[in-house]
């Protein structure tokens, strides 16, 4: 008796082919959307952050090539009140803004995911209502309605009150990105250096702890919880598993995003601490291990990779003391207010913040 018969014929492969087919393409493009929307997302929020560089470039061309610093531009308090809040993130986007080399759209993130968040679609490039309102007509020269920052106080009457909005103020913003603080030692690297080690703007990131000393240092995300439905801000603890910063590219188990630098070249990274952009830390005792990784968003010690004390809340940007993270040059991106104005109309502290 011969055996059954095991197997497909000819025919019936076929046929099993011709019904797999179709759903194998459907699978592949289902798989494939995704993956290419969320490139196409990766390069338009590179293009934006790289075109705002573009604008900071221009700008200085213009202005013995340094980059907008709204306080000493406005020191005729034209546009916002002595006393005002100017040197912030707000400010600097504003003035080039006003100046067109950008439109507020690109000021937004397309993987953006606070809420609170916005572009400004009211802009105005002529007597802005929130500027200080003179007898000779429109003198201003930004128009102080941009926020860059939830945590930015709201412009009203010519003044923008110092100090940072408490959490979970939840006030709307019109900026996704972060911003190299040009103050203390970095205020040189405010400018057309064209160094293309030196971070000036990127997506925003989290708070990190650095685990290890010196030379064995490494960089780990802060513990503090599940995301909330608050996006406000923190003077205090940080933001690091809670921050609604990650995700951008991925899961929230690590950051991932674009940064500009100095010559205007913009890279995706995968990580805060960039292997293939060291800094050197000297101080370290073994020379070889002196140039190392930097995390973006981490002030360190310029010698020891010793995290500075305050890496957010409120910093004195005259303090002497060597552990001012306003006195090391390493790269740090951060959102921050305006926490002082002295006499002069110069910012005398800042509030560091993160969502």
């Amino acid at each position: 008796m011969s055996s059954p018969r095991k197997g497909f014929t000819i025919a019936e492969l076929l046929t099993l082919l011709g019904v797999a087919a179709p759903l194998l393409v459907v699978l592949l493009l289902h798989l494939r959307g995704p993956r290419e929307a969320s490139t196409s997302r990766q390069i338009k929020d590179a293009t934006q952050i790289r075109g705002i560089h573009q604008g900071l470039v221009l700008f200085a061309q213009n202005n013995n090539d340094n980059y907008p610093l709204p306080g000493q531009l406005d020191k005729a308090n034209t546009t916002l009140g002595k006393g005002s809040a100017k040197d912030d993130l707000g400010g600097v986007l504003s003035v080039l803004l006003w100046n067109g080399f950008f439109s507020p759209e690109l000021a937004v993130s397309p993987l953006e995911r606070s809420s609170l968040i916005k572009v400004h679609d009211t802009y105005a490039l002529t007597n802005p209502p929130t500027a200080v309102q003179g007898l000779d007509g429109d003198q201003a020269l930004w128009d102080p309605g941009f926020r860059g920052s939830g945590a930015e106080k709201v412009a009203k009457g010519g003044m923008k009150a110092v100090g940072a909005f408490a959490e979970g103020e939840n006030v709307t913003a019109h900026n996704s990105y972060a911003l190299m603080p040009f103050f203390g030692a970095r205020g040189s690297m405010w400018s057309n250096t064209f160094e293309a080690t030196e971070a000036a703007i990127g997506n925003r990131g989290p708070s990190y702890e650095v685990v290890g000393t010196e030379a064995a240092a490494t960089y780990r995300l802060l513990d503090t919880g599940e995301p909330t439905k608050s996006h406000g801000f923190t003077s205090e603890t940080g933001k690091g598993t809670s921050s609604v910063t990650l995700g951008m590219y991925g899961d929230r188990s690590t950051w991932r995003g674009n940064i500009a630098y100095n010559d205007n070249h913009t890279e995706f990274h995968d990580r805060a601490d960039p292997e293939n952009n060291p800094f050197t830390f000297s101080g370290l005792k073994n020379a070889n291990e002196r140039k190392r990784s930097d995390n973006l968003f981490v002030a360190e010690d310029d010698a020891t990779v010793t995290p500075l004390p305050t890496q957010i809340g409120t910093v004195t940007v005259a303090d002497k003391e060597q552990r001012n993270p306003l006195r090391t040059k390493n790269n740090w991106i951060k959102t921050w207010t305006v926490a002082g104005v002295a006499d002069d109309g110069t910012t005398s502290a800042i509030t560091v913040v993160v969502d």
